[in-house]
């Protein structure tokens, strides 16, 4: 039993052998067309295009990339097109006061505060509203030289009116109203305090009146702002500046009023930059009715430019090297030729192409970077990724 089994062991590794000795051909054979095939696609994908283009940039070389070089570093490409870019910005400032609705009632002559009628800073005052009552040697002068004209005028006939049109005139000066002018001529009795109203609606920003004060001419006894208008005023870095024009709209929204948006219009954009953040203030217009924007509050100003129409791009297909800004351009059969371009702004993932490119050329817009780095050491050295083994 043990001899027949080793006989039957024999025979099997025979029969294995020869059927070893049988096969190893075929799978030779097998094995050496599956290479000649990959080797045949290897150099279908390296053929060139018939008209090879020449790179036109000094220091770069046309690229040829096998279809497997070009998987192996994930070349994506783009059709350049023609349109309009819609450049977003957005810029942070502060409400103020409009300076030109910020008034300040002076002391048109020296004397003393008689009643204040109006004692803290931050009260509203309507245009008309009585502000504070005023004793002045020259104003209770004025009055008497008035009333002594009318007199005359009136024994001597129209001949003293220019008298009486010139006393008038000054007590105008000093921001007595002609209605009080009127009432004065009218009771015939100089008034010891005359009062001085506000001359605009508004709220009082400043006061510097007491009752029983020493006033000087020409000091500012109150100042009282119309905040039915308002400024605000932000900054717009230098890149940007040209993005903005007067008259632009744009909406601006707040911290202390989240869900709602309010709309501003460029007024103007002050002619200097700060040296330091590169940045130049631009002055925006709101209406404020109600009274809700308030100064000192924090804005931020969305600002939409529509440019011009030209060639655009995927930001990421442009190079820029610091001395020139590159795109990669596709010729087909894995050649890639760089080409220079002057790029404009960006917005978003797309970049204005300003000259060097026409609409429906196809440009590399993942994998130039790689790309670039290969059209470089093939313009040194003679080699690159193409010489490499990477298609083994």
């Amino acid at each position: 039993m043990k001899n027949q089994s080793k006989k039957m062991t024999r025979l099997s590794c025979g029969v294995l052998y020869a059927c070893a000795l049988t096969c190893w051909p075929c799978v030779i054979a097998s094995a050496q067309q599956q290479s000649d095939h990959e080797g045949m696609s290897m150099k279908m994908d390296k053929k060139p295009p018939e008209k090879m283009p020449e790179s036109s940039i000094e220091g770069r070389k046309t690229v040829m990339l096998s279809q497997h070089q070009q998987q192996l570093i994930g070349v994506k490409t783009a059709t350049a097109k023609e349109g309009r870019l819609v450049r977003s910005l957005d810029l942070y400032g502060r409400i103020n006061y409009d300076e030109s609705r910020v008034y300040e009632v002076n002391a048109k002559t020296s004397g003393y505060i008689g009643e204040l009628a109006v004692s803290k800073t931050g009260e509203f005052v309507a245009k008309g509203d009585l502000l504070f009552t005023l004793y002045s040697p020259e104003l209770y002068q004025a009055q008497e030289e008035l009333l002594q004209a009318v007199e005359t005028r009136g024994k001597l006939g129209s001949a003293w009116e220019p008298l009486v049109k010139a006393s008038r005139n000054r007590l105008k000066l000093w921001d007595v109203t002609e209605k009080q002018i009127d009432e004065l001529i009218k009771v015939g009795k100089t008034e010891k305090f005359l009062r001085i109203y506000s001359p605009v609606s508004g709220i009082v920003v400043h006061k510097a009146a007491f009752g029983e004060r020493a006033i000087k001419e020409g000091e500012t006894i109150y100042k009282i702002a119309n905040l039915e208008q308002v400024w605000l005023e932000a900054d717009a870095y230098e890149e940007d500046l040209a993005l903005i024009h007067k008259g632009q709209t744009a909406e601006v929204s707040l911290p202390y009023y989240p869900a709602k948006e309010f709309t501003a219009t460029v007024d103007f954009i002050y002619p200097f930059l700060e040296s330091m953040t590169r940045t130049t203030r631009v002055r925006f217009v709101l209406e404020n009715p109600g009274g809700e924007l308030k100064p000192g509050m924090y804005a931020r100003v969305g600002l939409k430019a529509n440019l011009d129409s030209t060639v655009l791009v995927p930001r990421s297909a442009v190079l820029d090297t610091g001395k020139r800004q590159i795109v990669y351009v596709s010729h087909g059969e894995g050649a890639y030729v760089p080409q220079e371009v002057r790029k404009g702004f960006t917005s978003g993932d797309t970049t204005q192409i300003l000259s060097g490119l026409e609409p429906g050329v196809v440009v590399v817009a993942s994998g130039n970077f790689l790309i670039d780095s290969e059209s470089q050491l093939s313009a040194t050295s003679g080699g690159g990724m193409a010489g490499m083994k990477m298609d083994k």
